[in-house]
């Protein structure tokens, strides 16, 4: 029987992206500024990880993933997906590191506690930003899935943005012969006006050279 890739996309958020993403938010990873033994506990290596293993069960065609490091930096997650005949690049940022846990939590709710309620999954990293990275696999997937996929893919997703993305530059320079320059950066990480509407943005806080 064949499917359709909407009912493969529906089919992949019940199944397999929302329960991924649970067991995403109940790992207390946070970066440098918010967790001072970040360097030694692991915790941001095991987000990664987790995504990394994730990532790998999702059988993509051509795709390469890997966890970079480096003494005195925050891990990050990269990963390429080659497209034979692809003319264009685009790259799909991200970060794991997720806000801080602070108070003030409704009754049954908690930052490390993922709960599906009313249609909305909470939980620290269900929104900003763990989704994205989940996301963007499964678009890509989607992609190959249709036979739509015409341009070359690279994921940079870090896990220190919520301290300033400190380690961003590092990554990038060391990282320039395979992530090359991208044509489009694709970022799940900006604001919108109610949860019922699709908005797309054309620039970002900052500036990309």
């Amino acid at each position: 029987m064949r499917i359709s890739v909407n009912d493969w996309l529906e089919d992949q958020l019940n199944h397999n992206l929302i329960p991924n993403l649970s067991e995403f938010i109940k790992i207390d990873n946070q970066s440098r500024e918010f967790d001072p033994a970040w360097a030694t506990n692991g915790k941001l290596e095991r987000a990664v990880s987790f995504c990394l293993e994730w990532a790998k069960k999702q059988e993509i065609k051509n795709a390469n993933f890997s966890m970079e490091k480096a003494e005195g930096k925050t891990p990050l997650l990269f990963g390429t997906v080659d497209t034979p005949d692809a003319k264009t690049t685009v790259m799909f940022y991200g970060h794991l590191d997720k806000q801080p846990p602070l108070s003030g939590w409704a009754d049954g709710l908690g930052p490390y506690t993922p709960v599906l309620k009313d249609g909305f999954l909470y939980g620290r990293g269900s929104l900003d930003d763990g989704y994205a990275f989940f996301m963007s696999v499964l678009i890509v997937k989607a992609l190959q899935i249709a036979n739509r996929l015409r341009f070359r893919v690279v994921f940079f997703f870090e896990t220190d943005e919520e301290s300033g993305s400190n380690d961003v530059p590092y990554y990038l320079e060391k990282l320039k012969d395979r992530d090359k320059t991208p044509d489009t950066i694709f970022i799940a990480d900006l604001g919108g006006f109610d949860a019922s509407t699709f908005y797309l943005t054309q620039s970002i806080r900052g500036s990309v050279k």
